[in-house]
């Protein structure tokens, strides 16, 4: 089937100027489009590239998803392609979130839960409710609702009981629709947070959530914080053990690169980041 999955993987070059911010996977038959490159500026150029390659499913983030159903709206855009269904993941959409998307993309949604650690998934069924799959592993709900995951596919390092930080209520019933896995009331934690540059751009979590790739493990855990139009705080917490003072310095360069030159970013060592009431540490925080 043709398929297109909206990604936060850097598929194009910084410096690419050319209209092109997709990549076509022949093995699968699957269109990637990057969220990295989302913008008022570039996102008809995304609208036409769908319509052209006329998809028969989409998936991945529903952030970009929704920024392109708004687009789509502003400028009176009607999309030709029928996609038979669109798989959101990773993030929270409302409902009204939900029927834009169904109606600019003329497709039904259905959410999806996983995580990249290797969780099970959670997927919506045609009736609405939500079920565990345990095709991929297993998930174990704590008392207070804290996710436990057992991986079975990840072929590096064993994901036995691991903890993702996100919360689930199980009702501990099953539906009518056949599926044998119980539905999940509720997926508690996720979120949708996103930086917003002068010119208009949102960075997502998913591009915001990489920065710690480009060191060796030695940052715990980090926040960004959006004090004003122009002013981030970035807090990050340090492995004793493993951090080097010219960490700072790539972690600095590597913001500048991914949200513009335009911006002020300060870096701050700390020992803790607070949780919320959820329980769960936010990866962005906007004060504005």
């Amino acid at each position: 089937m043709r398929r297109i999955s909206f990604t936060a993987q850097a598929l194009v070059s910084e410096r690419q100027q050319k209209p092109v911010y997709w990549r076509m996977n022949h093995a699968l038959n699957q269109l990637l489009f990057t969220v990295k490159k989302l913008s008022p500026e570039t996102m008809t150029a995304y609208l036409q590239a769908i319509d052209r390659f006329d998809p028969e499913s989409i998936d991945g983030l529903p952030s970009a998803m929704i920024e392109l159903a708004y687009h789509a709206k502003r400028i009176g855009m009607e999309l030709q392609c029928r996609p038979r269904a669109i798989f959101p993941t990773a993030e929270m959409m409302t409902a009204t979130e939900r029927k834009l998307i169904e109606d600019v993309f003329h497709a039904p949604v259905f959410d999806q839960y996983a995580s990249s650690e290797g969780a099970p998934i959670v997927s919506e069924c045609r009736f609405g409710n939500k079920h565990l799959h345990y095709e991929m592993g297993i998930i174990e709900i704590e008392p207070d609702g804290q996710i436990l995951v057992t991986s079975f596919d990840t072929h590096g390092t064993p994901l036995v009981r691991y903890r993702v930080g996100d919360r689930m209520t199980s009702s501990g019933k099953t539906c009518s629709c056949g599926h044998p896995g119980p539905v999940i009331d509720s997926i508690d934690g996720r979120g949708r947070g996103y930086i917003v540059k002068q010119n208009g751009q949102k960075v997502f979590e998913g591009q915001l959530s990489s920065l710690v790739k480009v060191l060796p493990n030695s940052v715990e855990r980090v926040q960004y914080i959006q004090n004003s139009e122009r002013d981030i705080t970035f807090l990050y917490i340090p492995d004793r053990t493993r951090f080097l003072s010219e960490h700072e310095e790539q972690l600095y360069r590597f913001l500048k690169t991914l949200l513009g030159s335009e911006m002020n970013v300060s870096l701050r060592a700390v020992d803790n980041i607070p949780r919320e009431v959820s329980g769960k540490t936010l990866l962005v925080k906007q004060l504005m």
